[in-house]
């Protein structure tokens, strides 16, 4: 249909967003666009990211022949700051764009530890727009609000110092394990099918590897611990794949267009249909600068 209104009046209401190859073939980013849709190249992104921080970036991909772009970037250089012996931690910031809708343009502080390339996203988003008209002034804009990584860096740096002071006996170690890796139950109190035994023993083996490799590092201390549970996520779970890796780190305050179908399962349905797998999880830090106020999530919504 043709709008007959507005400031795109005469134009189509939706179009495919497509890419020429080299061999002069083309492939589809986006099967549908509105009028509206920016479709321009990530030009104006990596520019405004080469001049915020000059010769800073680090790794740059592109993902499905240009459907989506991730750049990081290390503002403070090599050197890191140090957590326990050489265990340093550096500033990342983390952008990413997309033209097939799945991601904004947005970008995202990370402490990245040099070690074992661990990334943890610090907080949401630090600005994220959408591909709109006015979209590169928007990034311009936005990106002088990037001070705000410097901040959450220097946080997160001051707790991961005091885990690594917090000594972790082998009971509290395990008995945390559990909590995070419960057993499997069946159904109406039956025992768990071997499949789902098996499936939570590899969950456990796998962490007990990093476990196992961090308290050699840093001693058993809570740092160890956390960055044992953060390489299972990050390393394990992902099967190092940049993409899921992306998302780990991608905050959850966003709308996300899945390419292929996605489902919450039911408990009934963990259970008889998935092995007692968990159909989805969710990572998530709750706090609060009003000391009259509790976070609370809302599980209705």
């Amino acid at each position: 249909p043709i709008i007959r209104g507005g400031v795109h009046s005469g134009k189509a209401a939706h179009k495919q967003l497509l890419r020429q190859m080299p061999d002069g073939s083309y492939v589809r980013l986006n099967p549908c666009v509105s009028a509206g849709y920016v479709a321009s190249s990530y030009g104006y992104v990596l520019s405004q990211i080469d001049a915020l921080f000059p010769e800073s970036t680090v790794g740059m991909k592109l993902i499905e022949n240009g459907k989506r772009l991730m750049v990081i970037v290390r503002p403070n250089g090599d050197e890191g700051v140090a957590v326990h012996g050489d265990d340093r931690i550096s500033l990342e910031i983390m952008f990413t764009s997309s033209l097939d809708s799945s991601w904004t343009t947005a970008a995202y502080g990370i402490a990245n530890r040099f070690w074992c390339k661990n990334q943890t996203g610090l907080h949401n988003a630090v600005f994220s727009v959408k591909r709109t008209a006015n979209h590169d002034v928007n990034v311009l804009e936005r990106s002088l609000v990037l001070a705000q990584a410097q901040d959450d860096m220097a946080e997160y740096i001051h707790r991961a110092r005091f885990l690594q002071s917090v000594e972790l006996g082998a009971g509290h170690a395990w008995n945390m394990i559990y909590k995070i890796f419960p057993y499997p139950q069946g159904k109406n109190g039956k025992d768990a099918s071997k499949r789902a035994l098996t499936e939570h023993q590899k969950r456990i083996q796998a962490f007990q590897y990093y476990w196992e490799i961090e308290r050699e590092r840093c001693g058993q201390t809570g740092w160890a611990f956390v960055q044992a549970i953060q390489s299972y996520e990050f390393h394990h779970r992902t099967k190092d794949d940049p993409v899921k890796q992306a998302d780990v780190v991608i905050s959850p305050n966003e709308n996300v267009s899945f390419e292929n179908p996605q489902m919450v399962a039911s408990t009934i349905n963990e259970t008889n249909e998935m092995t007692g797998n968990k159909s989805f999880e969710a990572l998530i830090t709750m706090s609060t600068t009003l000391e009259n106020l509790s976070p609370a999530l809302d599980t209705q919504r």
